[in-house]
Parts: structure tokens; C-alpha cells; sequence
């Protein structure tokens, strides 16, 4: 079995498992103002593993929600967003080498289809290629990843490689850079920072554009870069391993 697939099925046990929560801030601010709030569950179905993220506004009102399965060799085979702050919807469907992607918005839906080799991930995988290429990171190698891009019906090309160690909440913590491969992009989107522990195993904050849109007031919205900080919850029985 994909080892991807095995650090995800190890935290998941119980039908509609916790897996993760978070708080959402303003980046480069105080941490005063919690803008969203985050959870994570995952649910093993049959051969695949079903992992559904919300984000909520502080009063719990729908954010975004996000729907991933994963098959039992590691791969995602669909992901579904729903993101009722902008009241688009969409999803991407892979398989046989292939993804396509299907997004709607103010009653218009545009497609595409783009071959997806090993290295398309949504978002939602991240955090677990980090820590299957940890080696190669801490040797100071650089891997490559193409991330689903769905209201752009599209991927983009991303490198990570390590850029330093740091601390969150007295944690120590070791700090990836996603950056964009292309200029152009990178001149439009600063790199993310996935702050993580020591081995590789845990997600303790991440710096950067995410997933829910910042409210520019007047029924407009915009792109978000956030601080997450994360929480990870504990194993069944009680145990944090």
C-alpha cells in the first residue's frame, strides 16, 4: 500500500474521525482575530479514505467544504469543493491518467481535462508529500509537485525544498517553501511555508494563500494569505501518536 496512504489511514479508525482543527488569521499580524475556523475528519469507506474540511466563520456559518477521496494505492481519485462564500461549486475527477475538472459560478460552468501523472495532488495531500519526501528535504534536495488549481480548471507547478528550522508556540519546527516553478506565477503568488514537526509526521502552521476568500465587503471577495495554526487531535484512545 502507498505509504501516503498508510500515514492517512493511521489516523483514521473510527467513522468521521477528527483529524486536525485550526485557526485561521491575518498573516503577519497579531494572532487577535480568528477570520475562520477549520476542522478536519476522515472516514474509511470500503478501499478508500473520505477526508472532509470545513471552514467556518467564527459564528459558524459554511465557509468552504472540501470532499477528498483517496484510493488505496494513495491516489485521489475525486475532490469536491463547495465554496459558499462566493457560491461556486466544483470538482475534479481522476482517473486513467487523466483529470477533469468541472467548476461553477454565477450559473456558468466551464470544464477541462489535463493529464495527471504522479506528481497532480490537491491540496489536501500537501502535507503528506512533505513527509514521504522528508529525507530528501533535510538532505537539501528539492521535489516537484503539480497542485490542482479548480476555479482555474488548471495545475500549477510548485517546488519544495527545506528554508530553515523555527519554532511555533514553543514547538520546534522545521519550515518548507512551496514555491511557484513559474515566474510569472511567482510574481503574482508569494511562496507558502509549511511549518512541521522535527520527522516530518505533523502539521503545526502554514503561511500563505489559502482556500477561503477574504471579504472585501459589498458582496465582493478576494484572494486570502493567511497564518493557520494547526492543532492535531488525538488518536482514538486517547493517544496522540
Amino acid at each position: 500500500m502507498n505509504a501516503l496512504l498508510i500515514a492517512l489511514m493511521a489516523l483514521t479508525t473510527h467513522a468521521a474521525e477528527l483529524r486536525y482543527t485550526a485557526k485561521v488569521y491575518e498573516l503577519d499580524k497579531p494572532r487577535e482575530k480568528v477570520l475562520f475556523n477549520y476542522k478536519s475528519e476522515s472516514e474509511n469507506v470500503g478501499d478508500t479514505v473520505i477526508v472532509n474540511n470545513h471552514f467556518t466563520y467564527p459564528d459558524g456559518k459554511l465557509a468552504t467544504h472540501e470532499e477528498i477521496t483517496f484510493q488505496k494505492n494513495g491516489r485521489v481519485s475525486l475532490y469536491k469543493q463547495d465554496q459558499a462564500q462566493i457560491g461556486a461549486k466544483g470538482q475534479i475527477e481522476i482517473a486513467g491518467g487523466k483529470a477533469k475538472f468541472t467548476y461553477t459560478k454565477d450559473g456558468k460552468t466551464k470544464t477541462a481535462t489535463e493529464d495527471a501523472g504522479d506528481d497532480f495532488i490537491v491540496g489536501s495531500q500537501i502535507p503528506l508529500e512533505i513527509g514521504a519526501h522528508w529525507a530528501e528535504l533535510m538532505r537539501g534536495d528539492t521535489f516537484k509537485r503539480r497542485l490542482a488549481v479548480l476555479d482555474r480548471c488548471d495545475s500549477v507547478g510548485f517546488n519544495y525544498s527545506k528554508e530553515g528550522e523555527g519554532e511555533v508556540d514553543g514547538k520546534k519546527a522545521v519550515i518548507i517553501k512551496m514555491k511557484p516553478s513559474s515566474f510569472i506565477i511567482a510574481a503574482l503568488v508569494n511562496p507558502l511555508h509549511f511549518y512541521m514537526s522535527p520527522d516530518g509526521q505533523e502539521l503545526f502552521e502554514i503561511k500563505g494563500r489559502t482556500t477561503v476568500k477574504r471579504d472585501k465587503g459589498g458582496g465582493k471577495f478576494g484572494d486570502l494569505d493567511a497564518d493557520i495554526i494547526y492543532t492535531k487531535a488525538p488518536a482514538a484512545g486517547g493517544n496522540s501518536k
